[in-house]
């Protein structure tokens, strides 16, 4: 993971890039891919926030996703699950929203060590709680199952708002 600048106009955006090594194998692609294909599915400001996809290497299946939604391929526009079907670019990186205050669970570590303690946190605690909270509904409303919400799979962006990360864990439910 690192952290990358992208300029917009006169505008520039910090995000976090995931990249995935050349030398991974078919199965460890497809299933990077995936974390894509899930995360670009969802716009909430408690679960993380995917900016797009990158593909550098042969062959050249897409330059850019947006949103999950849809990707330019050499013939025509298609959908990214077909992307994940047909295609295994060497080099994929994941683009997402940097969420500099790390994971909750390091935060919420910090309070152990501190000499104050937690005395006057409740409402801050209060509040993750509710991001929390609002984030899964979410994504249950989405009809995802995370299958793995621990402190360690939450992050706090600059103003410590909560966002639910990791969503490759997470399963789609079937309703008949």
């Amino acid at each position: 993971m690192c952290k990358a600048l992208w300029s917009v106009g006169d505008q520039a955006l910090e995000l976090a890039v995931k990249t995935l090594i050349s030398s991974a194998s078919e199965d460890d692609k497809i299933k990077f891919l995936q974390e894509a294909a899930i995360m670009g599915q969802f716009s909430h400001p408690n679960v993380i926030k995917l900016y797009g996809v990158v593909t550098v290497g042969e062959p050249v299946s897409l330059q850019w996703v947006m949103h999950g939604e849809t990707l330019t391929s050499k013939a025509s526009l298609i959908s990214l699950n077909a992307i994940l079907l047909e295609y295994i670019p060497l080099q994929v990186m994941i683009c997402s929203e940097l969420l500099a205050n790390g994971d909750l669970r390091s935060y919420l570590q910090t309070f152990v060590t501190d000499s104050g303690g937690t005395e006057g946190k409740q409402p801050l605690f209060l509040r993750f709680s509710k991001e929390i909270a609002a984030g899964m509904n979410y994504l249950s409303q989405k009809s995802f199952v995370h299958r793995d919400l621990a402190a360690r799979n939450i992050l706090l962006n600059h103003s410590l708002t909560c966002k639910v990360s990791w969503l490759c864990t997470s399963w789609a439910l079937v309703l008949n």
